[in-house]
């Protein structure tokens, strides 16, 4: 399930706005705008691809996929030092290409990651996000930039977050068989970030 007009992205004073459909909606990105991107400059490049992660039934809800997807914001399988959680806004992941800033949106269940300069794509953006779309959890992944070798990044990206879809479905289904749970994020009620200490479903009902 993949196409290139899945949704758009437009850069703003230090935000960009992900439009998916008919929907749209801003993300917070310090410093996006004087990253230089030029939709004119002939290596500008941009794709979007949809990866199911599978029925909603099979899943606890979305919580715990959220939290594993802010705990994996860059390609998992090319990460040579840190972890690369988000923690909190601006963490940074080291990864083969080279660094990504990451940034997160809880109420939309979003991610984007921010090239730096030592990134050979750099500059460049990739946001993504979950949905549900006929009874089916997805995770729409967009990206954006002027960086080297374009035509390799548009060939190459489908496979590479294909593969990062595939282990963000299994992890979470794994975590979840074994008792882990996290309420959804959109829901919280004070708007605070909720707990990252694993804890079970059968704790949570008690707690709740």
């Amino acid at each position: 399930m993949m196409g290139n007009n899945v949704g758009d992205i437009t850069i703003g004073d230090n935000r960009i706005t992900v439009t998916i459909g008919n929907t749209s909606f801003d993300l917070s990105v310090p410093g996006v705008s004087d990253l230089g991107i030029d939709p004119s400059a002939p290596n500008f490049h941009n794709y979007g691809d949809i990866h199911i992660l599978g029925p909603t039934g099979h899943f606890n809800g979305v919580g715990l996929l959220y939290e594993n997807l802010t705990e994996q914001p860059a390609p998992s399988d090319f990460r040579t030092n840190t972890s690369g959680d988000i923690k909190k806004d601006g963490e940074t992941s080291k990864i083969f290409l080279g660094t990504v800033r990451s940034y997160k949106n809880a109420q939309e269940l979003s991610v984007v990651n921010v090239t730096l300069d030592d990134h050979w794509l750099d500059p460049g953006i990739v946001t993504r996000t979950i949905r549900e779309v006929d009874g089916q959890y997805v995770i729409i992944t967009m990206g954006i930039g002027n960086g080297a070798l374009p035509t390799l990044n548009d060939l190459f990206s489908g496979p590479l977050w294909r593969s990062e879809a595939d282990a963000l479905a299994r992890e979470t289904i794994y975590e979840e068989a074994n008792g882990q749970y996290r309420p959804d994020p959109r829901q919280s009620d004070d708007g605070s970030e909720e707990e990252n200490d694993t804890q079970s479903l059968e704790e949570w009902l008690k707690e709740n």
